[in-house]
């Protein structure tokens, strides 16, 4: 009846009804299948103003989110309290302040990024990959690595099937040296300690779209293997 009066309208997923756009509420997940999403996140645990409140999210669970965000194209909609006289708590500015100087080195790896995740949704073709020192975002011929546990002086990445070209941490705008062979992407000559306390950002850039693919196990030479759905049960074929 809505759509008859208004056919331009747009219904969120609070309905009842699938709607046009998803909004999970304090989890990060895009819908399935895909379409439009944000997620609507808290600060500390509460929605409005709350003064025993002192679960605050840290910079890096806030910069985590947004790379969840941007590896599956959705919106991280982060929401503020504000106390009954209208100002914003000291513990929200410092957090906002903090993650938008992180942003305003490593922009370009969560913005207008393309859709690059590992699992079998419906949008995208599943050009990632799961990595236990990080996560992975990509636009164009650049892949982004966020580097949640820091890899000391050297980082290898395995799966990558695309010729890398330069690789730099975005961050500190530092160039790194590196060697590719039979897919293992070797990056030398790292600190030994993290460059960024939030999160450091490698950009890799490639000669074609970034694509990885580690099957989730062995690989035998020759032989495709079905990309898999970590969230199911079976292989999906």
């Amino acid at each position: 009846m809505v759509k008859e009066i208004q056919p331009h309208i747009l219904f969120n997923g609070r309905n009842g009804l699938p709607g046009d756009f998803g909004t999970p509420e304090n989890h990060v997940s895009a819908p399935k299948p895909w379409r439009p999403w944000e997620a609507c996140i808290t600060m500390n645990n509460s929605w409005g103003y709350h003064a025993g409140d002192y679960h605050w999210k840290s910079p890096r669970d806030v910069v985590e989110m947004l790379i969840r965000c941007a590896s599956q194209n959705g919106n991280l909609l982060l929401n503020i309290g504000p106390k009954g006289d209208g100002s914003i708590p000291a513990e929200s500015l410092a957090l906002l302040e903090t993650v938008g100087k992180w942003l305003e080195k490593c922009r370009e790896s969560i913005f207008d990024t393309d859709i690059f995740t590992y699992d079998l949704q419906e949008k995208g073709d599943h050009r990632s990959e799961y990595h236990q020192s990080g996560v992975f975002t990509a636009t164009g011929n650049n892949l982004y690595f966020f580097a949640h546990n820091w890899i000391s002086s050297e980082l290898i990445i395995s799966g990558t099937e695309f010729k890398v070209k330069k690789v730099t941490i975005l961050n500190t705008g530092e160039a790194y040296p590196f060697e590719q062979q039979d897919g293992k992407l070797i990056i030398k000559g790292l600190p030994q300690q993290a460059p960024d306390p939030v999160c450091p950002v490698f950009k890799i850039e490639g000669e074609s779209k970034p694509r990885m693919y580690l099957t989730g196990g062995m690989r035998t030479p020759k032989v495709s293997h079905p990309h898999y759905d970590p969230c199911a049960s079976d292989i999906v074929l």
